[in-house]
């Protein structure tokens, strides 16, 4: 699994590997949970707290292959409104969604 990654001839401690510690456990959802609400968890409170659309947005936004014209379409909100959504998700998650597999993984 580590090669895959591109981490070989190293040692990687199990909760920096991300979305891959669930590939070691599939058969007990525990290391799923806990990654969901360690990526999630912030996103659910803020919802929470200020009713917004963000894990909605960001479904959406995967289901769309991270192409904001068509978020926001299929969303009927202005692009920029999905951008702003968006960033307000990397900022509370603290990930990028550069790093689209690890980000999706949560979801």
């Amino acid at each position: 699994m580590l090669e895959h990654i591109g981490r070989t001839n190293e040692i990687v401690f199990y909760d920096q590997m991300g979305f891959y510690r669930m590939l070691m456990a599939y058969e007990n959802t525990a290391p799923m949970k806990r990654f969901a609400d360690e990526v999630l968890g912030e996103i659910i409170a803020y919802e929470k707290k200020a009713h917004t659309q963000l894990m909605e947005t960001m479904w959406t936004y995967f289901e769309c292959d991270c192409n904001l014209q068509r978020t926001a379409d299929k969303l009927f909100s202005h692009k920029n409104t999905v951008k702003y959504r968006l960033q307000r998700v990397e900022q509370l998650t603290g990930r990028s969604f550069a790093d689209r597999f690890d980000s999706q993984g949560a979801v």
